[in-house]
């Protein structure tokens, strides 16, 4: 999520900077991307979550449990094979 290919990349970011999660050096927004960086389709589901947080709780917490609950959707639902460079 650290490029600017995707609009919900940067829209994510913007919500954790909102809260005071720096989204690259907070260990809060660290998950471990197995081909060195993440699909779009992490980077959608990233900013879907944030995005209900942000909307519907507004709180920090809200925050950070979208955030541990991407680790889990990463780990159950997330990247299985490489990113593709042409595309993610």
């Amino acid at each position: 999520m650290k490029g600017t290919k995707y609009t919900e990349s940067e829209k994510a970011r913007q919500i954790l900077c909102k809260y005071g999660i720096n989204p690259y050096t907070d260990c809060k927004n660290l998950v471990i991307a197995v081909n060195y960086c993440h699909s779009a389709a992490y980077a959608k589901e990233a900013f879907k979550k944030l995005d209900r947080a942000d909307k519907e709780f507004g709180t920090p917490k809200a925050i950070e449990d979208a955030l541990q609950r991407l680790v889990i959707w990463h780990k159950d639902y997330g990247q299985t094979e490489k990113a593709d460079e042409n595309d993610d």
